[in-house]
């Protein structure tokens, strides 16, 4: 099964693959995703924080696009700082 397939059946592990793939360009990585009473909860680790508005919607249209079943309320997103290493 693809992984698209597999992340509209609601498998955790391919909705946060699928989403890595659709959100790389942003420099967003989604570290985490579950669903627990029909939300999908994620966790997220962004470079650049706050995360923009339209990083926000572009994450907002590929959980659309993507139709995961069992999803009936929204999505709570919890979002970390990726820390950079800086060397002197």
């Amino acid at each position: 099964m693809s992984s698209v397939k597999a992340a509209r059946q609601g498998d955790s592990q391919a909705i946060a693959e699928v989403l890595n793939y659709l959100m790389k360009i942003e420099n967003i990585a989604v570290k985490k995703a579950y669903i627990q009473n029909n939300y999908l909860n994620l966790t997220l680790e962004a470079a650049q924080f706050p995360i923009s508005d339209s990083s926000i919607k572009r994450i907002y249209d590929a959980i659309k696009k993507i139709n995961i079943k069992y999803i009936q309320n929204w999505v709570l997103i919890k979002v970390l700082k990726k820390l950079q290493m800086l060397h002197y």
